[in-house]
Formats: C-alpha cells, sequence, structure tokens
C-alpha cells in the first residue's frame, strides 16, 4: 500500500507508510491518503466485535497496513494499545452508548493516540531516539503523550520532552504578551501538572503556546516553580481531575485565580513573532538578527536543552531548509555571497508565511 498527497491529483509522488507516517504532512502541505480503501466484508467486522473491539482492529489494520507490517507484530500491538473495555451499555429501549472513556487518559482519544504510537513504534527502525513533540487540543495531547508511553521500538522510558499547545491564529483563547492568563495557559498548565505528577515524566524541558505566528516559550522550571511546587494548588487540580470535573470549572475556579496570583516576573517566557520576520525585505534581513533569534528558539538545541558539542555557527541543514520553506524563502549565492530570499515564483507555496 502506497499513499498520495491529496493535492498530487496526478499521483506522481508515491510514499511508503513509514514515509507518510513520520512526515505529517505531505511535502505539498496536503494530507496523505491511501492509494485504495480496501473491501470490507461486513459479516467478519460483526464477528470480530463481537469478540472485542481489539480483535475488530485487528482486521481492519491488517486491511491497510498488513503489507508493510507482519500480521503477529500488528496483532501483538493492537491487542497492547487497547488492553481496556469500550463496552455498549443499554441506555434504554433500542438505546445505547459506546463508553470510550475507559483509556488511560479517560479520553476517546486514547484509541487513536495509542494506535499512532504503537504504529509508529512499528515502523521506527532508527537508531535515533524518537522524541515526541505533543501539540494539545483538548485533551488529546495527555492522551498523545501517554499513547507513547513504555511504546516496544522506542527507547525505553522514553516521555514527552516538549508540551505544545496550538491555536488558531485570531483564537481568543490564544494567551497575550500582556495577558497570560487565557484559556490557552490553563490547558497547558493542566497537561503538564498531569504529566508532571501522574505520569511521573521529568523529562519535560520547555512548555510552548502558539498559534502558528506568536511563540510563547516557557522553560519547565518556571512552570514547575508556579504550578506543581505550589503543592496546595496542584492537590486542588489534581483532585478535581481525578472526579472527571469539567476542565472548565478547573480553568476557570481553580487555575485562573491561581494565575491572578502569580507576581508580574514568576511566569517567565521568550517570546517570538514570526510575522515580525516574515515581513523583513532581503536586505534587511541580511542586517537583522531577527531570523538568526528564530532558528535558535525553534532548534532542538534550545528546545531540548541539548548539550551543544559543535560550532555555534553551524546549522541544522534538514531544519534549516524546513524553516526557509515554511517562511517561502530561500538561499541563493549572488557574487560568491549566500543570500536568503523570496522564493522564485516556480517555487512559491501559498501557504508559507511570505505568501499569506
Amino acid at each position: 500500500m502506497v499513499y498520495y498527497s491529496t493535492r498530487d491529483r496526478e499521483r506522481l509522488h508515491p510514499y511508503s507508510l513509514k514515509e507518510a507516517a513520520f512526515m505529517g504532512l505531505a511535502p505539498d502541505g496536503g494530507l496523505f491518503v491511501p492509494e485504495r480503501i480496501p473491501a470490507v466484508d461486513m459479516a467478519v467486522v460483526e464477528s470480530k466485535a463481537a469478540e472485542s473491539y481489539a480483535e475488530m482492529a485487528c482486521y481492519l489494520a491488517g486491511l491497510f497496513f498488513g503489507d508493510d507490517v507482519p500480521q503477529a507484530d500488528l496483532r501483538r500491538m493492537v491487542f497492547s494499545a487497547y488492553n481496556f473495555d469500550c463496552p455498549l451499555v443499554k441506555v434504554g429501549e433500542g438505546k445505547y452508548t459506546l463508553e470510550l472513556f475507559h483509556g488511560p487518559t479517560f479520553a476517546f482519544k486514547d484509541f487513536g493516540a495509542r494506535f499512532m504510537g504503537g504504529m509508529l513504534g512499528l515502523l521506527n527502525q532508527s537508531a535515533e531516539d524518537l522524541v515526541v513533540l505533543t501539540a494539545t487540543s483538548g485533551d488529546t495531547g495527555s492522551a498523545v503523550a501517554a499513547g507513547f508511553y513504555n511504546v516496544p521500538g522506542i527507547k525505553e522510558g522514553s516521555r514527552p520532552v516538549v508540551l505544545f499547545e496550538v491555536k488558531m491564529p485570531g483564537n481568543d483563547e490564544m494567551v497575550r504578551r500582556d495577558d497570560l492568563n487565557r484559556k490557552a495557559l490553563h490547558e497547558l498548565v493542566l497537561y503538564y501538572i498531569r504529566e508532571e505528577e501522574r505520569q511521573h515524566n521529568t523529562y519535560i524541558k520547555h512548555l510552548v503556546i502558539t498559534d502558528g505566528l506568536q511563540w510563547f516559550f516557557f522553560d519547565k522550571q518556571v512552570f514547575y516553580d508556579c504550578f506543581v511546587a505550589k503543592k496546595t494548588f496542584c492537590s486542588k487540580v489534581l483532585e478535581a481531575d481525578r472526579e472527571k470535573n469539567k476542565t472548565n470549572y478547573i480553568f476557570q475556579k481553580i487555575i485562573a485565580p491561581h494565575v491572578a496570583s502569580l507576581k508580574d516576573d514568576e511566569l517567565r517566557f521568550c517570546y517570538l513573532n514570526l510575522a515580525d520576520v516574515a515581513k523583513l525585505s532581503n536586505e534587511q534581513a541580511l542586517k537583522s538578527r531577527a531570523l538568526e533569534n528564530a532558528y535558535k528558539l525553534l532548534s532542538p538545541v534550545f528546545l531540548l536543552k541539548r548539550a551543544v558539542m559543535v560550532d555555534h555557527n553551524e546549522l541544522n541543514e534538514e531544519f534549516y531548509l524546513e524553516l526557509l520553506y515554511i517562511m517561502g524563502l530561500e538561499e541563493i549565492m549572488q557574487d560568491g555571497v549566500a543570500k536568503i530570499v523570496r522564493c522564485a515564483p516556480s517555487r512559491r507555496h501559498r501557504h508559507s508565511l511570505m505568501e499569506e
């Protein structure tokens, strides 16, 4: 089974399952879709479902991924991912409800997150550690984090190290430089406390809130001092979360008042606005350190707090080219001098910051 981008109408660029899974989005910005949708035998589906959800999932997953993953490995992964119940409960005459909250994080997203983590574990043949960047929306972040924990094929003990809270541009829930006490921060605080206290994840390095243009970077130690180290506050959050209170209650009645009580210099952050970088002319970009600072803030060295063992002026070429692509820029040589300029017309894409 190969996969194509939704924007590749001529189907000129096929990708393997592993390539599609690890790339996420296609290079042209499209979504990956399989070359075909396998035919499903509903009689088999009903028979498998009567045994267990995992049995049904094994059958369906095999139709899509059986050519890429050995059946025994796929079956073992599926049963490990779905090691909890999802009962169909009768609530009235002819009325049933499917309970999807029996997973480790009590969210229906456990179904997708645990399968995704297991599949990436099976596909990961790299000698390098697999680093998980968790972008949260609602309770997705904690489900994804749990979905990758102790997955075979990923280094034992691997934990998410950077937590992201992502909002759409213009969303009123997004934090502002002069107003951090908004829902985006409240959500990130809850997910961090769950990770630090419930999952005992001490590997987190940074926490980030972004809408794609504005980026707020918080050091883990700042979050620990402001939220986990405040034992009374932390206990209230965990207790309310354990009792399955609605998250809005936790945000509005517990987290928001606590954030308001913090001193101005306690919740420190680094701020980056890519719009400021994108609007620079070629000449300004050559003289400005804005692009260099953006690269540094978004680099693994900063986000993961990696020790720098190389020349500080040496860029990771793959990351550097990806950053230029996102911004709609390219590097050219003029008179023996490397210059960063707007992409040539034939290579421009409307999703770049320069062309938005």
